[in-house]
């Protein structure tokens, strides 16, 4: 939880557990819920232990942990939110794990970018969006609804009304349309929901100059069919 020095400039802690432990304790009226993906065995060599008593069991009571694991056997969480006060919110690739932490000239050889051992790591890149308004919003009806079928709990809108847009971040976009494609697996009587795949289908057939596209989608059928079709009909596209 550092900056591209390296080092906590703001006095604040390093990492997530005693980062939000120190929010907790600046606003006692605070509420932290932490949604983790029960992860499957196959996964342990590039996660942190027992995630629920490294956090759940060491941090204050307002810091509330679930491991999910609504999902049926070879499936996985995808979703990476944080809503706060459900007027801000972020979404995008952005795992909180180890080994992804870099700053944005992504150098081959950094020494502030090593893992909890003290072991270096090769650069990393990824991106979040920020949002406000009903963007924020849906995201939160998201997460409520996420933590409701994981924790067996219904969440009430916090209804904050205050804007923790920060001062020094200008917006790209604004008054703007934004939608959230999601992928869920058909699971205990509901239907699987497929608008990622969708999303990703009709805009490749839409393209008409180029696309940039990260290679692990590839590994998709359907969207190699569409790029595959796409090229045909447009064999300028690059």
């Amino acid at each position: 939880m550092v900056g591209p020095s390296g080092e906590a400039e703001d006095g604040g802690a390093r990492t997530l557990g005693p980062f939000l432990t120190d929010l907790v304790e600046k606003s006692p009226d605070l509420r932290i819920h932490l949604l983790l993906w029960d992860y499957s065995i196959v996964y342990a060599m590039e996660r942190q232990p027992f995630p629920e008593v490294n956090l759940d069991w060491t941090t204050p009571e307002q810091i509330s942990v679930c491991l999910d694991d609504e999902l049926p056997l070879g499936a996985s969480h995808h979703q990476k939110l944080v809503v706060i006060d459900d007027s801000l919110a972020f979404c995008g690739g952005f795992d909180l794990t180890i080994r992804r932490w870099d700053t944005s000239e992504h150098t081959i050889d950094n020494p502030a970018r090593v893992d909890p051992d003290g072991k270096t790591y090769r650069p990393f890149h990824d991106m979040q969006m920020m949002v406000d308004g009903e963007a924020a919003e849906a995201l939160a009806e998201l997460a409520r609804e996420r933590w409701q079928a994981a924790a067996c709990e219904t969440l009430d809108p916090s209804g904050g009304d205050g804007d923790p847009w920060p001062d020094d971040v200008d917006a790209d976009f604004r008054a703007v349309e934004i939608g959230i494609a999601r992928t869920l697996p058909a699971f205990n009587g509901r239907q699987a929901v497929r608008e990622v795949e969708e999303l990703y289908v009709r805009s490749i057939a839409a393209a008409e100059t180029a696309i940039y596209i990260e290679n692990q989608f590839l590994t998709s059928g359907s969207v190699a069919e569409a790029m595959a079709g796409r090229l045909r009909d447009r064999p300028e596209l690059e």
